[in-house]
C-alpha cells in the first residue's frame, strides 16, 4: 500500500505517514495478528479494572482499605481504556474494510489514536513504575505471599490470550489484502 497515493489529500498523506505505529515496520500481517491477539487480554484488563472500580465505590472493605488511586490515575484510567479501545477498534475497522477508498479515514484514526494511547500509557506506566522495585524485591525475598486467587488469575490471563489467539487465527485472512 502506498500511503502517498496522489488520490489522497496531502494532509492525509503526511498525517498517515508521520504517525504510523512502530509495529508497521514489522509488516502488516504481523501487525494485524498482534492487534487481534491483544483484544482478549485488553478485554480482561478492562473488566478487571471495572470490577475493582465497582467494588471500591460500593464499599467493599478490602478495596476501601487499600484506598483509591491517586487523583491523576483516576483521570488517566478512563483515558487508558478509551484510547485502548480506539486503537483496537480502529485496527479491526481497518482489517475488515481492507485497503482501498475508505481506508484513509480508518488509517488516520488508527494512527492518531495510537499516538494518544502511547502518550497516556507512558504517563500511566511511569505513575506505577515506582512500585516495581518493591514488588520484585519483596517476591525475591519471599516477604510477600502470593495473593489469594492466583491460580484463577493465571487461568483468566491464559484464557484471554487463547481467546485472542483464536480470534487472530480465525480472522487471519483479513490481513491478506494488506500484504
Amino acid at each position: 500500500m502506498d500511503c502517498c497515493d496522489p488520490s489522497l489529500a496531502s494532509a492525509d498523506c503526511n498525517t498517515t505517514w508521520g504517525l504510523l505505529p512502530p509495529l508497521q515496520l514489522v509488516g502488516n500481517s504481523l501487525h494485524i495478528f498482534l492487534g487481534l491477539l491483544l483484544i482478549g487480554p485488553v478485554a480482561l484488563k478492562t473488566c478487571s479494572t471495572c470490577y475493582r472500580f465497582f467494588r471500591y465505590y460500593t464499599g467493599s472493605e478490602p478495596y476501601v482499605r487499600r484506598g483509591p488511586p491517586s487523583p491523576m490515575l483516576r483521570v488517566l484510567g478512563p483515558l487508558v481504556t478509551l484510547t485502548s479501545l480506539a486503537v483496537l477498534g480502529s485496527g479491526v475497522g481497518l482489517a475488515v474494510t481492507g485497503p482501498g477508498p475508505g481506508e484513509a479515514g480508518w488509517l488516520n484514526f488508527h494512527a492518531e489514536s495510537f499516538l494518544l494511547w502511547f502518550l497516556v500509557m507512558t504517563v500511566h506506566v511511569l505513575a506505577y513504575a515506582w512500585r516495581l522495585p518493591r514488588i520484585l524485591l519483596g517476591h525475591w525475598a519471599r516477604r510477600i505471599r502470593a495473593p489469594r486467587g492466583g491460580a484463577i488469575r493465571w487461568l483468566l490471563v491464559g484464557t484471554s490470550l487463547l481467546a485472542g489467539l483464536l480470534l487472530a487465527r480465525l480472522t487471519g485472512h483479513l490481513a491478506a489484502p494488506w500484504r
